[in-house]
């Protein structure tokens, strides 16, 4: 047995560690997210110690509603991936199909399936637990069009950034999204979070609609005001999506979208 190789496979796995998003999120990112998310709603109950119905209604509305952000940021990157991985990119983008129709082919088949789990995780809620996301009235459409927004805001992004730098960030697909959820607000209130944090939260669509989610279910009143400042920063974050995603896309076809496959 030598030392020196075995010295050898740990640097080289060392090298592969510090390299890969992938491997780094995998080690690093999930185990301070878990710390840092719950740690805060971990505060937040001991807080809210004398209302435990409300305050389970009330994660599990988070839940189903942070579902569908994750769900339209998803599917969009995935979209992208899976022709990647599929050696299909330059196939699809040599035939007369035009990005926008791509990018609409992939909204839409995306909103199919958050309609899909929305309903599934619903259901199984009201079953198991019998808590209805659907007691936030009228106010869960506006809340579910606004978090699709966002969804496909970042999502864009995401996908944009997949086409100029490929597969070596392929990880922010599916982990992007959950580097704003501490910030979203969506197990507690933003009053938890430090002063840097609730900073962060001002200028994030998903805070104000989770705020917006427990003042219905804890003092059945609504702030329009907080669905004023999220749908005026999705307007924003969307039109920055789009115009990123059609840079990048555009900088990727010139530097040759075989080098992605």
């Amino acid at each position: 047995m030598s030392i020196t190789r075995i010295f050898a496979m740990i640097l080289r796995h060392y090298y592969i560690l510090v390299h890969s998003i992938d491997q780094m999120t995998s080690t690093f990112f999930w185990s301070f997210l878990d710390v840092f998310l719950w740690g805060f709603t971990s505060a937040y109950l001991r807080y809210m110690n004398n209302n435990l119905v409300e305050i389970s209604t009330a994660l599990l509305s988070g839940l189903i509603l942070w579902l569908i952000v994750n769900r339209a940021n998803y599917e969009i990157g995935i979209a992208l991936m899976e022709e990647i991985w599929n050696q299909n990119l330059i196939n699809i983008f040599s035939s007369p199909l035009k990005f926008s129709e791509w990018v609409i082919s992939a909204l839409l088949i995306g909103l199919f399936k958050i309609i899909v789990a929305i309903g599934l995780a619903s259901l199984m809620a009201y079953i198991l637990y019998a808590a209805n996301i659907f007691s936030l009235g009228f106010y869960f459409i506006p809340f579910v069009v606004n978090l699709i927004l966002f969804g496909w805001a970042t999502g864009f992004v995401t996908a944009g950034l997949v086409f100029r730098y490929g597969t070596s960030i392929q990880a922010l697909v599916w982990t992007g999204i959950y580097i704003l959820m501490p910030f979203s607000a969506v197990y507690y209130p933003v009053s938890i979070l430090p002063p840097i944090g609730q900073l962060v939260a001002k200028i994030l669509p998903t805070a104000y609609i989770f705020e917006g989610m427990r003042q219905i279910l804890y003092h059945h009143t609504f702030d329009i005001n907080n669905l004023l400042s999220a749908t005026t920063l999705n307007l924003i974050y969307l039109t920055l999506g789009i115009l990123i995603l059609h840079r990048l896309f555009n900088v990727s076809k010139e530097k040759g979208l075989a080098r992605l496959e």
